[in-house]
């Protein structure tokens, strides 16, 4: 096994327990009991949907693998954003009550947040420069790439949107 699945396999307990504890206690601002089995039977299908796209589609990519991996790439944005706001609403919780609508509508703006931000990370921006230099004897073009996420899932989505950007 290369070395990306090696990191994601180590990972995918503590990706599994984020999952387990964050939806946990998400759940708890709205209910005072319920059968923890299973939301830990969701963080563990969680953690595997997390890997199977790593796993396979380093070797051909497929439809379905390019669509888990782009939904388990929303989720752990979504969880990313939902951590923030289940913390941030337990330390207000803690210093004065809020109203259950109040934790409804910072809860619904996760993944409003979650889908605009994951869409502009991964959406090529081609800014083009006109730079005019006194002493340049001959015309030039000079491309800047940076901050690509190139993986097994994306390569060849991004290396087309590149390619028709630059001609």
């Amino acid at each position: 096994m290369n070395f990306q699945k090696n990191r994601m396999l180590l990972g995918i307990p503590f990706f599994v327990i984020i999952n387990f504890f964050i939806l946990k206690y998400t759940i708890l601002l709205f209910r005072e009991e319920f059968n923890e089995w299973y939301l830990l039977i969701l963080a563990i299908f969680l953690g595997i949907l997390h890997i199977l796209p790593i796993i396979y589609e380093s070797d051909k990519s497929t439809v379905l693998g390019r669509f888990v991996a782009k939904t388990m790439g929303v989720w752990t944005w979504i969880l990313m954003f939902l951590t923030m706001d289940v913390v941030a609403i337990y330390i207000l919780d803690y210093v004065f009550t809020i109203p259950k609508w109040i934790m409804c509508l910072i809860l619904a703006i996760v993944p409003i947040l979650t889908i605009y931000n994951y869409y502009h990370a991964h959406d090529l921006k081609i800014n083009e420069q006109i730079i005019e230099l006194n002493n340049l004897k001959e015309e030039m073009d000079i491309v800047h790439f940076s901050d690509v996420h190139f993986g097994s899932i994306r390569h060849r989505e991004i290396i087309e949107k590149v390619a028709k950007g630059l001609k």
